[in-house]
């Protein structure tokens, strides 16, 4: 999360979001982040046993899914249960919270953990309902609804139902933990990943900024100058 931070709010990642939605009188306010994992029937110890594994996952994370040669499917949420239970598929990508919210650890053996990546649902406001409030009150949601709302926000839901209530709702019903490691989706699914961002920017001048900043933030970080930034 704090690289998600650090993009967002010193890299300038807010910013483009704010001059794409403007045209449209919609201003961001803050972002929620929900760790995502895998619940599945087979343990799943590295990105090789991902492989023929029937997966479901949606839009971008079925391409990297696929890329990683699983073969995703989509499943309407409330279809995944039965979807497990009678072999469509055998494992389900999301939030944790959102896989145990609908018990998928029911028909599941493993999790993966820690998170493998984290979904982002962004908060917006009205342009024209922002302006309609007093200086003050204006200021107190900007300022509450930027930075501070993010950080504490997903900092509370590591500690909640959104990712540790989950595990115990896991360990509960048996299920054992997995962890492909990290040096693997960074070296084999990163570069993937970033292909497929790449492709659904198209020529967007403000994707293409934003992939442009995500390139220097992850040769950084990989070269050990991060605290240049």
């Amino acid at each position: 999360m704090e690289e998600f931070l650090f993009v967002t709010y010193n890299l300038g990642y807010k910013d483009l979001l704010a001059k794409g939605y403007a045209p449209f009188g919609v201003v961001p306010l803050g972002f929620l982040d929900a760790p995502h994992t895998i619940l599945s029937k087979q343990p799943l110890n590295n990105l090789t046993d991902l492989k023929g594994v029937k997966i479901r996952a949606h839009g971008t994370y079925a391409e990297l899914m696929n890329s990683l040669g699983a073969a995703a499917t989509y499943v309407p949420m409330g279809e995944i249960y039965t979807a497990i239970s009678t072999g469509v598929v055998s494992a389900a990508q999301s939030a944790y919270s959102v896989l145990a919210g609908n018990k998928i650890h029911e028909v599941t053996k493993y999790y993966q953990d820690p998170p493998y990546t984290w979904g982002c649902s962004p908060y917006y406001v009205s342009q024209k309902a922002l302006n309609a409030l007093p200086d003050d009150l204006k200021n107190v949601v900007m300022m509450s609804g930027l930075y501070e709302f993010t950080l504490w926000s997903n900092n509370l839901a590591m500690q909640t139902e959104i990712y540790v209530g989950a595990i115990k709702t896991f360990e509960k019903a048996g299920l054992k933990k997995c962890t492909i490691p990290e040096k693997e989706w960074r070296e084999v699914a990163l570069p993937i990943a970033q292909k497929i961002t790449a492709k659904a920017a198209g020529q967007n001048p403000l994707c293409l900024e934003m992939l442009s900043i995500l390139d220097k933030f992850y040769s950084n970080r990989e070269a050990g100058t991060f605290g240049a930034w």
